[in-house]
């Protein structure tokens, strides 16, 4: 198969996020004549903490209350605001007049650097490794999908040296049955980035929702699993398992049983690791067990079960619960 190579702009930020209480904020990327801006990227300087911004330029995020937010977007000139004490921010980008995206390939051409670094807009290096090209995924006709999202969505990475590597020109999404990141252009070809230069990945789908997936090797050493919530007392862990079941249906003419279509089955299985003793244990989703599991502050726990107490336990309670115990 005849290998092309991708440019990959990126984004190097050298220095690590510290131990800290994060501030969540919200806010809306519009430009000067006060029409959103879609998919524009915001991050918080010095650190990694990252997200684009949905369809009608609004975004959501957890942020140092030290840093300042960077927002750029295709054809604009970027901003910044500091953070301090703000939670809710209205930014406003300017129009360059242009929405060439340089270094990015012709279409219908992948691209992809084997060996060699390209400068961002930072004037950092960062060097690019290879990876298996193929046909890009397709809609399936099965029920269910093995992909995660059911279109591209937009993302970036962390690399080993824990640099922040993003292109709004590249889409992206991750295969939960072969447990790779995949990555295109044109959407008709797609390569799997080499996980070795992968420590984490952050997907944002359509509504603005970010998505981060890192390797555990106490789960799995062969999928990424999804960071429900980290910090300094509890890690929490969704690892999807995906499985494909043939139609199977049959009849007697009297009875029938199975089902007339192909799926792809998702299994859920949780996990929270206890960061002080390294214990990492799965869990079902129920009140009477998480009582068991987060143990080190049961007055929180107990406040926090009271006040979400109408709410059902799954992932946006689970990591609501996390970064409440983590602060």
């Amino acid at each position: 198969m005849k290998r092309t190579v991708i440019i990959f702009c990126i984004v190097l930020c050298a220095q690590l996020a510290t131990a800290q209480q994060l501030t969540y904020v919200t806010g809306s990327v519009k430009d000067e004549k006060g029409n959103p801006v879609p998919y524009a990227f915001v991050r918080d300087r010095p650190y990694k903490h990252a997200t684009y911004a949905d369809s009608v330029g609004n975004f959501k995020l957890n942020v140092a209350p030290d840093s300042y937010l960077d927002v750029k977007a295709t054809g604009y000139a970027g901003t910044r605001a500091k953070v301090g004490g703000n939670t809710d921010f209205q930014l406003v980008l300017q129009s360059t007049g242009s929405a060439d995206l340089s270094g990015t390939a012709k279409t219908g051409e992948t691209k992809i650097i084997t060996g060699h670094s390209t400068a961002d807009n930072d004037n950092q290096n960062f060097s690019y490794g290879d990876g298996a090209i193929f046909s890009a995924p397709k809609k399936e006709d099965a029920h269910g999908s093995r992909y995660q999202f059911e279109d591209w969505v937009h993302g970036f990475f962390i690399n080993p040296s824990d640099s922040l590597a993003q292109n709004p020109a590249y889409f992206y999404n991750y295969d939960k049955m072969g447990g790779g990141l995949l990555i295109t252009q044109d959407k008709n070809k797609a390569v799997q980035v080499d996980a070795a230069l992968l420590k984490s990945f952050t997907l944002v789908d359509n509504s603005g929702n970010a998505h981060t997936f890192a390797r555990v090797s106490a789960i799995d050493n062969n999928h990424y699993v999804e960071v429900l919530a980290s910090g300094k007392n509890y890690g929490i862990y969704k690892y999807t398992k995906t499985h494909f079941v043939r139609a199977n249906y049959s009849s007697n003419g009297i009875a029938s049983s199975g089902n007339n279509y192909d799926e792809f089955m998702d299994e859920n299985i949780y996990y929270v690791l206890d960061v002080q003793t390294n214990q990492m244990q799965k869990i079902t989703l129920k009140k009477k067990v998480l009582k068991t599991i987060f143990t080190k502050d049961p007055n929180k726990l107990n406040k926090f079960m009271d006040d979400h107490s109408s709410e059902d336990i799954d992932d946006a309670y689970l990591t609501r619960l996390g970064d409440d115990l983590n602060n």
